[in-house]
């Protein structure tokens, strides 16, 4: 009997101990960077718009397309990093297993703080290097086609003024910033100098 009972307690110590170590091992969380233009109809940026407003928007849209168990796996780990107002851009980090999901509830969200808006993914990247390039060039572009549109003389030296300020964050996140820089500084400081 004593070596009936050694041996059941052993299988069970050796399944209860490879339970443990596959399930409670340290896994990196890995995440992916959504980078997201904000398109309204009257094409007016909402000045007031925060990122807590952003976020709980999205946590909104997560629990009405996927429920209450959906909003479960992604509490607490939506988070939105960076939001230019005047450019309608902002940066999304998001859980990686549940990248489609989180997609589709940005792709859903129709009202944002109460007015009409249409967010659309952009780039979707692993790192945010990746995605600060992609948003220093989508950035750049926005802020050229919107001096272009504007006659306002004073709304046009803001917008020379964001652009300068966004081509000085050029250098601190590209690596390669001579040429990178160079390419973007000619192409369009010289047009409005």
């Amino acid at each position: 009997k004593q070596w009936y009972q050694r041996r059941v307690r052993g299988v069970l110590n050796y399944y209860t101990n490879y339970y443990y170590k596959s399930n409670l091992s340290m896994v990196r969380i890995k995440y992916r960077y959504f980078l997201t233009a904000l398109h309204y109809p009257d094409n007016s940026p909402d000045t007031a718009l925060e990122t807590e407003h952003l976020s709980n928007t999205l946590y909104n849209a997560v629990e009405e397309n996927y429920g209450q168990f959906g909003l479960g796996h992604v509490t607490g780990r939506i988070k939105v990093l960076y939001l230019a107002v005047l450019t309608g851009t902002a940066l999304v980090r998001v859980p990686a297993d549940y990248e489609k999901q989180c997609r589709v509830s940005l792709s859903s969200v129709v009202v944002l703080r109460s007015r009409r808006c249409v967010l659309n993914v952009v780039h979707v990247g692993g790192t945010i290097r990746s995605c600060q390039a992609v948003l220093t060039r989508y950035s750049l572009n926005k802020l050229h086609h919107q001096m272009l549109d504007s006659t306002d003389v004073k709304e046009r030296e803001q917008i020379r003024a964001v652009l300068e300020r966004t081509l000085a964050d050029v250098k601190s996140f590209v690596r390669d910033t001579r040429r990178y820089t160079r390419r973007y500084t000619r192409r369009y400081t010289r047009r409005y100098t």
